[in-house]
Parts: C-alpha cells; structure tokens; sequence
C-alpha cells in the first residue's frame, strides 16, 4: 500500500501534532506499507535536500521507520499562513499525478482537492470540527458521502459522536487512540533515579522525599497553566514541574502569573528530547493534565490531549479533570484521580489525599501503566492498517 501523508507544519517543531504524523508514519513504515510524509519545502530549507531533511526529522522525533520524504515549494511562512494554504492546494496535485493507493492528511484543504483529482483520501482529527465550526457541518456532509472518501479517523469517542452527528456515515468513522513510543520511555527509572538525573541535568536540586507534580507540553494560558498556578498557590509544599515549549505570546507569562500568584514551588525547563523527558515523568509523583474544561469547550482545540497516552506509558497516577473526551481511557481511582474542571480548591485537596496515601499511589500507577500496554504507536498502526485496508476494499467494489 502506498500512502502519501500530506501536512502543511513546519517540520522539526515542538507541536504535538507533528510527532503524532511522524510518530504515526513511522510505525505504518515499520508495517512495511509505503509511507511518503509530503511537505512544504520552506524557503530557508531550500538547500538543503531531502535525506538530511528527512535524518533532521526522525532525530528530533526520535522516529524509526523507513518513511519517504517528498518536499514541495511552498510560500514563505507569514502571519497569513499563505505557505498552509498553498500546500493544501498543490500537495494533492502533486500527489495525484503518482500511484499512490490513498492520501492520508490531517487537513481539510488537501481532503477536498484532493477528492476533486480522483484521489482515494483519508481524513484525521482530533477535533470536534461540527461543533467548533459549524458552518463546516454542509461541507462534511458531502465530503462523507463521496464515494473516494475512504474515511476520518479520530481520537476519542466524543469526536466519533461529532463526526457522526456532522453527517459522515457511521462506518466511515472509526476511533483510532493516539499512541505513545516505548522506546522513549527507556530507560525506564526510578522516582529517586529519575530525580538524580534530572537534578545533574537542570541544576534543580530535587530531594528523594519531595512530592512533585509534572506537566509536560506546551506552557501556555490556553493549555489551561493557570489553573495548575493556582493549585501550586494552594500547595506550596508541592513542587510542580512544567516541561515544554512556550510561543511568543507566552514567553514571561509563566513568571508573571508566578509572580502574581506569589508561587515559589514552580520549576521550568524548556523542551527537551523525547528521553529526557521520560526523566522528568518518572521523577514525578504525579503527572497532570490542566483540570479545567477550557481547552476543550472553550478553545476547542484539546481534545484528549496526547500527553495522556505518554503519561500512562511512564506508569504514574494522572490528576486530570473530568470530561467527556478522556471518558474512554481515564478511570476514576482506577488508573488517574479525575476531578471537576475548574474547581483548584477540589483538584488540590484530590492531590493532597492521592499524596498521603502511598497504597492508593501504588493502585494507580499500577493501573496507569495497564492502561498503556496497548496504546503504542505500534499498536496504533496496526489498528489504522487494519481499517485502511476494509475501507479500501469497499471503495473498489464500489462501481463508479
């Protein structure tokens, strides 16, 4: 099967979103299908060709698999974003004068030229697009009833029920859960191992019997960091760890929201390789998702987020608000403590018992790292195989 993966991000970046392609194609490489990541050729990589690119890519992905790379030239990145717009338009031409079996995108632009050039396409999100933009409902509508759209994949069953409730038939929708990679989870290390490495690492002097709280991705208001800020405000004896990229616009948020708070307990470091970051999951007790509803209902734009899948992997409790979009991996008192969104009085009294009680701690990190047994990129892959091929099979004995 060849696939062509067509994405208008700049690659490498600290977007989660770009891990989870390249993370995805590698693994449907591994499969042994014919996988080519289509990107823009951006204007300051024009000299540099395409196996370095591709070898600057998996490194910083820390991605193994035999994916193709194809580079077309696109516009120079603005604030208009004219080069996501231009490569939403040639990609799929581009594609469509080669034999590739089906595209497969995470954009809608390439989904819609790309059908409209007699290509066979697949379609992922982990929005709740009907619901985010409304007037996108006519347009799903039809692009689901198009005899070449193959079908949307998404992340949890609330995007199901959006997809559906959209107009795309029921059997072209089907929930494929992000993954995490095990390799980027080794070595695996103890809380006091962890620590020490961490500690070597950023000059922090973590102490074996320090309570630590860690949040990993991007630090910036619309994750939701200012709820974890008012909890540390409540807390002071907890450290909270924050690990990730801040964009311009957050870029001394962090301090001044501390500075406001009068938090002290708040220890940052910037992005750091996928095992690195293992170090700092492992030194924590806790690994949290923002318990607020924010990102979801609000912003629309975090819909089960992707650290969630890293963080079972590394086998700790979650603190985690309770929403609709976790409801098919998180379990309360089961493998995470799940507690009302925007309630940081409820969520640090949670935290506090979760911390006093080592029995109920060693319960869930027990259940967190069952949890993500089979939510591997690996797994992940097999799965997506899987339903490329029967939607592939049905397409072609369908008569045009």
């Amino acid at each position: 099967m060849r696939i062509a993966c067509i994405s208008d991000d700049r690659y490498p970046t600290a977007n989660a979103n770009t891990q989870q392609i390249v993370k995805t194609a590698a693994a449907l490489a591994r499969r042994g299908l014919d996988v080519d990541l289509v990107l823009p050729r951006l204007w300051e990589t024009l000299g540099q060709d395409e196996a370095r690119r591709r070898q600057s890519i998996e490194q910083y992905y820390s991605a193994q698999g035999p994916f193709g790379l194809r580079q077309i030239l696109s516009w120079m990145p603005t604030p208009l974003r004219f080069h996501k717009f231009s490569h939403g338009i040639v990609g799929p031409v581009v594609t469509g004068l080669d034999q590739y079996d089906l595209v497969y995108t995470r954009n809608f632009l390439p989904v819609l030229v790309g059908l409209a050039t007699g290509q066979r396409v697949m379609f992922e999100t982990y929005r709740l697009l009907g619901r985010q933009y409304p007037a996108l409902k006519d347009s799903m509508r039809r692009v689901g009833g198009h005899r070449n759209f193959l079908g949307v994949v998404v992340h949890s069953d609330l995007a199901r029920d959006v997809m559906i409730e959209s107009g795309v038939p029921a059997d072209k929708v089907a929930v494929i859960h992000n993954g995490y990679d095990p390799s980027d989870l080794e070595p695996r290390l103890t809380r006091a191992e962890a620590r020490r490495v961490v500690s070597e690492r950023t000059g922090w002097a973590l102490e074996p019997e320090a309570k630590i709280v860690c949040y990993t991705g991007r630090i910036d208001p619309d994750k939701g960091i200012d709820v974890v800020l008012d909890m540390a405000a409540r807390s002071p004896k907890v450290t909270y760890l924050f690990v990730g990229a801040t964009n311009r616009r957050g870029q001394g948020w962090l301090d001044r929201a501390c500075l406001a708070r009068g938090v002290t307990n708040v220890l940052r470091s910037p992005r750091v390789d996928p095992k690195t970051l293992a170090a700092f999951m492992y030194a924590a007790d806790v690994l949290i998702i923002p318990p607020t509803c924010g990102p979801l209902v609000k912003k629309g734009n975090t819909v089960l987020p992707i650290k969630t899948f890293s963080y079972l992997g590394a086998g700790r409790p979650i603190l985690a608000p309770d929403l609709p979009d976790t409801a098919g991996l998180l379990q309360n008192d089961e493998n995470a403590v799940l507690v009302p969104a925007d309630d940081s009085d409820w969520a640090v009294r949670a935290l506090l018992d979760l911390l006093a009680d080592s029995k109920r701690w060693m319960r869930l990190a027990q259940g967190a790292g069952r949890s993500g047994e089979g939510l591997t990129y690996d797994a992940r892959a097999e799965r997506f195989e899987a339903f490329m091929r029967e939607r592939l099979a049905i397409a072609s004995s369908v008569r045009p």
